[in-house]
């Protein structure tokens, strides 16, 4: 199964929005596919401060396992492609090999996108053409430029850009999220794009993590005039 998507980090001009609550326990069921999540507080640190640091920071030692998970296949693909940003490390080539390499670890069977695609069958017009039609399309993640005054708060603490790429505490979860959202959008459109009208999708969903308890986490996915997912980025947790 592969999970079509487009994930660019620009500043389009948005000229038609929706709002949407992702309900029937989603998120939470994305979450616990997600069999990598760095955990709170024992293996990611959280900066609850104004912007000078990023919001989450990996805890090394004391028995922590995020560096072995970090080894895993799903956060080395995503450093792949130039995504991982709040772990800084010397830039990669970015080519087709490292795209396929992370969404074949991000689409396992079990995992995320396959919680997404099961909570999307029961949406209505959330896939008009079914699995051949919506999900098993080639990912195609253009270079991403990311965004230098992108607004992210975290319970009220706004917070610098390198932090709001990686709410979700695994780049799996991210995408089945960004995916849910654009897609579900989608089918409330009836799958309708006016030419030369960008649309905004804005989603809300509660999941109970390790650490932090129940949060509310909102995304926004853009989608430009010509039907392409151009921006896929969070902006809050409450």
């Amino acid at each position: 199964m592969k999970i079509f998507v487009f994930i660019l980090l620009t500043s389009p001009y948005v000229a038609r929005a929706r709002s949407l609550y992702l309900g029937g326990h989603v998120c939470q069921n994305i979450w616990d596919s997600a069999k990598n999540n760095l955990l709170l507080p024992g293996e990611l640190a959280v900066n609850e401060g104004n912007y000078q640091k990023a919001l989450f920071m990996l805890v090394k030692g004391g028995g922590s396992l995020g560096d072995q998970k970090l080894q895993s296949d799903v956060f080395t693909s995503f450093h792949g492609i130039h995504l991982l940003v709040d772990f800084q490390a010397p830039p990669l080539r970015f080519d087709q090999h490292h795209i396929n390499a992370f969404i074949t670890a991000v689409t396992q069977p079990g995992g995320p996108g396959e919680a997404a695609f099961n909570y999307l069958k029961t949406q209505a017009n959330a896939l008009p053409h079914g699995v051949d039609g919506a999900l098993k399309r080639e990912i195609m993640i253009p270079y991403p430029y990311f965004l230098s005054d992108l607004l992210f708060t975290w319970r009220g603490a706004k917070k610098a850009n390198p932090s709001s790429m990686f709410v979700g505490t695994s780049p799996a979860f991210d995408l089945a999220l960004f995916t849910t959202c654009f897609l579900k959008g989608r089918g409330a459109g009836r799958w309708y794009f006016p030419m030369g009208r960008p649309i905004s999708t804005y989603c809300q969903c509660d999941i109970d993590t390790p650490g932090i308890g129940t949060s509310r986490v909102e995304v926004t996915t853009v989608e430009n005039r010509f039907g392409k997912v151009v921006t896929a980025y969070p902006t809050a947790v409450y």
